[in-house]
């Protein structure tokens, strides 16, 4: 999921420099097995975009660009005269047709880009790694490369490493370093190398007769590709967002992989500057949203898709921010009318200070939504980043949700429960036998809450009618032993 399967053919003949395979999107060419990501090519008679090859591989774009930094891949590169395994570097900004990041990038033709080999075995030379820079002023056959004969590669895991900055390049095997490119004048002709690239991992196929009659399939090995960044704040996350994990009967989710999302009219950015990425953007397999240039924007749901959200304890949001040092969440209801400005509204915002360059978790009690008294017809919600108008703010798994907690967690006893649990009026303790020493309510600030039980036959009941919706710890002392239970309001 992080990668995409190139396939598209650039020129009219084929893949450049005669390779004599198909690229595809095919779990037989790639796909992952007991932790590793296989690269398969085989032989195989293939038609693809009018033409008919007797060959098929994959050819992976990542679909994370980055500039400056350490990669580390550890693999064991397969072999077979005509094979060509590699794992490399392109441009960000390349034209090439089909390549992941050219439709919305690509500004420069290839070598203009830049090209950084963290790899390459030519099959027919067994044992032997390539690892080189292809620049305008060296391309082809390259001067500033490096060849090293590495033992086993076919057959054992070996760490190829690349560490770039500002001013040099520098390649390593195993740790061990190999070259280093640095060039003294750093131009557009030396030095294309001041703009984000990607990595690509494949298995080419060479023409011209070096391919072994007798190749029926080769398959280079991945263990892991690692990206360190030291003092470069990410601009995108890596990872994603905690998957949730509630119940779907008690959720009304308008944005996540976890659950049916409810139908919303849009998501909206024309209401400031903020920019919305229109394709859908995934972060390791999973959806998420992105603004840019952040001020106020948001998801709308009017009209039949306006949220009825009175029996919702909580609303939740995940957020991931390089620069909002605030960010902003509001919430609308339309009321009765559910139109804008109907005299009804209602509405409440609230304001958080979120980690940079992480995974933030926001469950918030609709209660501390204070003004929005009304809570039946939800219509929009609006997410503001500070500094307004350049803060880049990515969402995933926006819902709202009741928690759920059955029965008596945290029972010390063998036969007293707490119910109804979620309860709105009253609370009953059932099963209590001897005497109620001492009661304690507490919220999850650890702020003491009256509750007065009152015995009624069989059972213990007290009003929770003046609590706020959230969730409270109740501790009973009964004789010596002491229950315990997590309540939660409605």
């Amino acid at each position: 999921d992080n990668c995409f399967r190139q396939t598209q053919i650039p020129t009219p003949g084929g893949w450049y420099n005669g390779e004599q395979q198909h690229y595809t999107n095919r779990d037989v060419n790639s796909f992952i097995e007991n932790g590793y990501l296989n690269i398969v090519a085989k032989k195989e008679s293939f038609t693809d975009q009018g033409l008919t090859k007797q060959y098929t591989s994959v050819r992976l774009n990542s679909k994370y660009a980055f500039k400056f930094g350490r990669v580390d891949v550890r693999a064991k590169v397969g072999g077979g005269a005509g094979t060509l395994p590699a794992i490399w570097m392109l441009g960000k900004n390349i034209n090439e047709p089909g390549a992941y990041f050219a439709s919305q990038y690509g500004t420069a033709t290839w070598p203009a880009t830049g090209e950084m080999d963290i790899m390459e075995h030519w099959g027919s030379n067994p044992n032997v790694i390539h690892q080189s820079i292809h620049t305008p002023s060296s391309f082809g056959g390259t001067v500033n490369t490096s060849i090293t004969t590495i033992s086993s590669v076919s057959t054992t895991f070996h760490v190829y490493s690349l560490v770039w900055d500002e001013n040099q390049i520098q390649f390593l095997i195993d740790d061990v370093h190999y070259y280093t490119y640095n060039p003294a004048i750093k131009d557009a002709s030396t030095w294309p190398f001041d703009k984000p690239q990607y990595l690509l991992l494949n298995i080419a196929m060479l023409g011209g007769g070096v391919i072994d009659p007798a190749f029926t399939q080769s398959t280079m090995e991945v263990d892991y590709v690692r990206v360190y960044q030291k003092g470069i704040p990410a601009n995108e996350p890596l990872v994603a967002a905690t998957t949730p994990t509630l119940d779907p009967a008690n959720v009304i989710s308008l944005f996540s992989n976890a659950y049916a999302n409810v139908p919303v009219n849009t998501w909206r950015a024309d209401w400031s500057p903020a920019q919305l990425q229109l394709d859908e953007l995934q972060i390791a397999g999973d959806n998420v949203k992105r603004y840019s240039s952040l001020d106020f924007a948001g998801i709308e749901a009017t009209g039949a898709n306006s949220i009825d959200a009175t029996s919702m304890l909580y609303f939740h949001v995940d957020a991931w921010t390089p620069n909002a040092t605030t960010l902003k969440i509001k919430l609308v209801d339309f009321g009765a009318n559910n139109a804008f400005g109907g005299g009804d509204d209602k509405a409440h915002e609230l304001t958080f200070t979120p980690t940079l360059g992480g995974w933030n978790s926001f469950d918030i009690p609709l209660s501390d939504f204070t003004g929005l008294s009304t809570k039946g017809h939800v219509s929009q919600i609006i997410f503001a980043g500070i500094p307004a108008g350049t803060s880049t703010v990515f969402i995933d798994n926006v819902y709202f949700h009741t928690p759920i907690v059955t029965g008596d967690l945290w029972r010390s006893g063998n036969s007293v429960s707490a119910c109804p649990n979620p309860t709105e009026d009253f609370l009953e303790l059932v099963g209590i036998q001897g005497e109620m020493l001492n009661v304690q309510l507490v919220d999850l600030t650890g702020r003491q809450h009256a509750i007065e039980f009152e015995r009624r036959g069989e059972v213990y009941q007290a009003s929770v009618k003046h609590l706020t919706p959230g969730f409270y710890l109740l501790e009973i002392q009964e004789g010596s032993v002491r229950h315990r239970f997590k309540v939660i309001k409605k």
